[in-house]
């Protein structure tokens, strides 16, 4: 996952400091004037990616101290910098290639145009598997399918896998709606 690709360059770059000689202590780099910005997000998926926003902001951070004070090169430093950037852009570009059929569930089972439109929509990505389109398989941070005992709307599917939008780098295993099992 995506989390887990920041968490290991985070490691690496944890071994670098540990290099640092034990007479010496150094603060975090913190930025002098940090920028505040209201976010507006409504859907738990949309606070995960700032997690991992901000969690690229330290690691940032973290290396520009290291190169700072000599632990590693400027090689190095824009290596890794590119490495955790190109985390997010995987993850931000992925959202990007899905957008919004209007089909539901239901538009599916009875194969109408409106499903036939959106199984043309998303060719390019495979075929959409049937565990999905049967609502077994859903992400862990999906809304409550409805029901007829709790509400008559239509239910919501559009959520997609955080988790599996940034486990995704490879064409064959991106499926529009695919949600994590996890």
């Amino acid at each position: 996952t995506a989390e887990q690709e920041m968490k290991d360059i985070d490691n690496r770059l944890d071994e670098v400091m540990a290099a640092l000689p034990a007479m010496l202590s150094i603060g975090e780099n913190l930025s002098v004037q940090p920028v505040t910005l209201p976010l507006y997000l409504s859907t738990p998926l949309a606070f995960k990616a700032v997690y991992l926003l901000t969690a690229y902001d330290e690691l940032v951070r973290r290396i520009l101290l290291a190169s700072h004070v000599g632990l590693i090169d400027n090689n190095a430093k824009g290596q890794w910098l590119d490495e955790g950037a190109a985390i997010l852009r995987r993850l931000f570009g992925l959202s990007q290639r899905y957008k919004f059929s209007g089909a539901s569930r239901g538009d599916f089972a009875a194969k109408n145009a409106r499903a036939e439109q959106a199984r043309e929509m998303y060719a390019p990505f495979g075929e959409i598997p049937q565990d999905i389109l049967e609502g077994v398989r859903r992400s862990k941070f999906a809304p409550a399918l409805a029901t007829a005992s709790n509400s008559p709307a239509d239910v919501d599917d559009r959520e997609d896998s955080f988790d599996e939008a940034m486990t995704l780098g490879q064409p064959d295993h991106e499926q529009p709606g695919s949600e994590s099992e996890e």
